[in-house]
């Protein structure tokens, strides 16, 4: 599956877009098919690193 994985804190050029593994659901859970997704203030002062000093991965 495609994702947009936020490497550290800076510009555009810290967001990768690449293939991960399909999550495994398991007993009671669902997986749900994401067809499009918004980005707000708070993620992007977030990659910025006004929130936080330090991206974990």
């Amino acid at each position: 599956m495609k994702a947009v994985i936020t490497t550290g804190n800076g510009g555009y050029d810290k967001l990768v877009y690449c293939d991960v593994p399909m999550p495994v659901v398991g007993a009671g859970e669902v997986l749900l098919q994401v067809l499009a997704a918004g980005v707000n203030n708070t993620e992007i002062n977030t990659r910025l690193g006004w929130y936080s000093s330090s991206v974990i991965t």
